[in-house]
């Protein structure tokens, strides 16, 4: 009727897999010179996975839904965040501020040399717990 001639045709549906073989062991049949002008079922496009997943009994490189497709990876650009510049006591420009952004915010970052080198300890900071302070931590922590 007229509705099943305006109605869209189809998408041309991914063969078989008996389909697939049957064309597989005709086409081994066949001469080298029979053989040029025919082509075997490659999954190229989208609508060959209609609804799944690859053929392994193919060995070319599928793709499908485009996971893993390497030809359509985005350009990755190059950061153009701002950093502040800072000048330290010295008057030279300090690069902290660039290290200390993103995922490093939170931990302590030593990007001087002057930072990893060994200093003299302060004798407050390097004293024993008086006996109220390891009573005080044995109640807190018990």
């Amino acid at each position: 009727s007229s509705e099943t001639d305006r109605a869209a045709p189809k998408a041309q549906r991914a063969p078989s897999y008996e389909q697939r073989c049957q064309a597989a062991a005709e086409l081994a049949k066949l001469s080298k010179e029979e053989r040029k002008g025919r082509k075997l079922f490659v999954p190229r496009s989208l609508a060959d996975f209609d609804d799944g997943g690859a053929f392994p009994e193919i060995h070319v490189a599928q793709y499908p839904r485009h996971m893993g497709n390497p030809h359509l990876k985005k350009k990755t650009s190059t950061s153009r965040a701002i950093v502040n510049v800072e000048i330290d006591a010295t008057g030279e420009v300090s690069y902290d501020a660039i290290v200390k952004t993103g995922t490093n915010s939170d931990k302590t970052v030593y990007s001087r040399l002057e930072d990893m080198q060994a200093k003299e300890a302060k004798a407050e900071d390097i004293a024993l717990p008086s006996t109220n302070d390891e009573e005080e931590t044995a109640l807190r922590t018990q």
